[in-house]
């Protein structure tokens, strides 16, 4: 299996459209509203446990790049906020297709 060395989260932010687009010539072009955010992983081993971890450490840091909180307090903006991450993080995580990070998502995920 040829691993791909980027992935891109991007969220369109009209109407909460949430989505996972493969950095590649053929990609199709996000939506003028959405935001999106590159992540590198060519120089990872995705298949061992600290590889995965730091991709996903990436992933989660992406999430936080395309679902930002701009300082929200309301409850009900928070809470879209972070199932906004969530999505983003499942999908990226799906995209890669790796047991190993899938994983690391699981475990991840109970933790915060």
């Amino acid at each position: 299996m040829t691993l791909r060395n980027r992935i891109s989260l991007v969220v369109a932010l009209a109407g909460c459209t949430f989505g996972l687009a493969t950095m590649n010539a053929s990609a199709a072009t996000p939506p003028a509203d959405a935001h999106s955010f590159a992540v590198h992983y060519s120089d990872l081993d995705v298949a061992s446990p600290q590889g995965a971890m730091q991709l996903y450490r990436r992933i989660a840091f992406a999430a936080t790049q395309v679902c930002p909180d701009n300082g929200v307090r309301d409850l009900t903006e928070v809470a879209k906020m972070r199932a906004c991450r969530s999505q983003a993080i499942a999908h990226a995580v799906q995209e890669v297709r790796s047991p190993q990070l899938a994983a690391v998502s699981a475990t991840q995920g109970k933790h915060g």
